[in-house]
């Protein structure tokens, strides 16, 4: 690879990321994270020729079994629940799983639904870039489920709706609201579908030189099949197994980095010597990329929203009880 092409697909990288943004922000005075471009280039340089000069990687037999034993489970998972959601065949058990469902694999299901691909790959390149500082995310969050523990649980319950839009129509007295509520809702999860399923896609194009239009072919197929089979069981026992499978994944990466680092100590150390441990920024300048102020208080109000997400819903009328509802949320 001769040097014109390195440098072109490390401008396109640079953009891809907001490194040349960050760079002219840097230039101009503007408060940024401390980031290393320097160091950055040099890293990307050595990946796009590392990319270049290796051989075509691509999966191996035992990749295949794993990801074909993945896709078994998933649909027979399905598969078993329609067979036997059969002696109770109504909306109710195919929606709301009969409104039986206990908080442990209910609670699984809804981190499982919400950590996507947007969570899995983009968080890692989000500290990786900028800091951990985003950690304050996640105490907004607690804090907005405490809110929807005390608040939400205690409305959506009792009224034993199906979907976030039956409330709406209950609420307003209003099927023109329902169709409203029915049609944004329907079309933000379309939008939101078509980057969950890039990202993975992207991904299994990298390591195993599947088409991206394969790999979401199969993904959102898969998904069709054990979903409309089987019902919201179905989609919660999934969701479970599926959730295992990328917890593991994460301590997998986690224990091993920190075992080829040198251990914890080490890794502390090169972060906070790049600058990365940049947890308590309180600066009250909105020119500043992220601060405790939009993290936090941000993530509160947003992540209240999201438990009058239908997913969320869905899920909260899916329990036996109030208390199982508030446990699962917690």
């Amino acid at each position: 690879m001769d040097s014109a092409c390195t440098e072109r697909i490390l401008g396109i990288f640079e953009s891809a990321v907001g490194l040349e943004g960050l760079r002219e922000q840097q230039a101009s005075g503007a408060k940024t994270p401390r980031v290393h471009i320097q160091n950055f280039q040099q890293r990307v340089r050595c990946g796009v020729m590392a990319a270049v000069l290796e051989p075509q990687r691509g999966f191996h037999v035992v990749d295949y079994v794993v990801m074909g034993v993945v896709i078994a489970v998933s649909l027979g998972i399905g598969v078993f629940h329609a067979v036997r959601g059969k002696r109770n065949n109504n909306t109710d058990e195919y929606l709301v799983g009969g409104r039986s469902m206990s908080f442990l694999p209910t609670a699984i299901s809804l981190v499982a639904s919400f950590e996507s691909s947007i969570m899995m790959l983009g968080l890692p390149a989000e500290a990786y870039l900028f800091g951990l500082q985003y950690v304050w995310w996640i105490f907004g969050n607690i804090c907005s489920q405490l809110l929807a523990i005390n608040v939400v649980v205690p409305l959506l319950h009792p009224l034993k709706v199906t979907s976030a839009y039956e409330y709406l129509e209950l609420r307003f007295n209003s099927k023109l609201v329902r169709l409203l509520g029915t049609t944004m809702g329907t079309l933000s999860y379309l939008l939101y579908m078509g980057i969950v399923l890039y990202g993975p896609a992207t991904a299994l194009e990298a390591v195993s030189g599947l088409p991206v239009w394969n790999s979401i072919f199969l993904i959102s197929a898969v998904a069709v099949v054990y979903t409309s089979i089987g019902g919201i069981r179905a989609v919660i026992w999934t969701d479970v197994f599926q959730g295992f499978i990328m917890l593991a994944g994460i301590f997998a990466f986690l224990i091993q980095g920190t075992i080829d680092v040198g251990g914890p100590g080490p890794v502390w150390n090169i972060a906070d010597d790049a600058g990365r441990m940049n947890f308590f920024n309180f600066d009250p300048d909105p020119r500043v990329r992220h601060t405790f102020w939009n993290l936090y208080v941000g993530s509160v109000f947003r992540g209240f929203g999201m438990v009058f997400n239908q997913s969320t819903v869905q899920r909260i009328s899916s329990t036996k009880t109030a208390q199982e509802a508030k446990r699962f949320l917690l």
